[in-house]
């Protein structure tokens, strides 16, 4: 029995020194996070230093949503880099993560459920937690959602479904 999307680990280098221009230290090993089952999408909120990923676990057990602290894990501090990061509960088949800046709400699209779900980033970011055992708020989208992208002045999240359509959904919704 293969698992289809095997692996747990976000790597995290240091961009400064690793990217198009300068590449010295590419060749360092990277910090490693055990983010949960699964990891496929990935989104940073700048305003609270919070790394999140969407785990589809398989894309056949509910999916979850991890939370990291990046002030303690980023290219240059892996202090925090090897505690377990706080966990979300989202949907089936957790792919796709934006993130609206603007209400610091966090959307993750869920492939298996035709949703998206909406984590409070107030209440669960990197370095507070207690809104992160909640069971987020749920938007219906089309079928099989993927990529998504926040447009705050706009109000809006686009989403893309594999079904060749774009859900279109306002970035408003029931904070739990």
């Amino acid at each position: 029995n293969t698992v289809p999307f095997g692996g747990h680990s976000v790597y995290v280098f240091n961009g400064a020194t690793c990217d198009a221009v300068h590449t010295t230290g590419c060749g360092q090993a990277p910090a490693t996070v055990n983010a949960g089952f699964n990891p496929w999408g990935i989104a940073v909120d700048q305003a609270t230093d919070t790394i999140y990923t969407a785990n589809i676990a398989d894309g056949e057990h509910p999916g979850t949503g991890s939370v990291i602290n990046g002030a303690t894990c980023n290219g240059t501090n892996h202090t925090g880099c090897s505690q377990a990061p706080a966990m979300v509960s989202v949907g089936f088949g957790a792919v796709g993560i934006a993130i609206d800046p603007t209400a610091n709400m966090i959307y993750v699209t869920n492939t298996e459920d035709t949703s998206v779900s909406v984590i409070n980033g107030n209440t669960c970011n990197g370095t507070s937690h207690t809104g992160c055992g909640r069971t987020p708020a749920k938007a219906a989208v089309g079928n099989y959602p993927g990529a998504i992208a926040t447009d705050p002045a706009a109000g809006t999240a686009y989403v893309a479904n594999f079904d060749n359509t774009v859900s279109v959904i306002p970035l408003t919704h029931q904070i739990r």
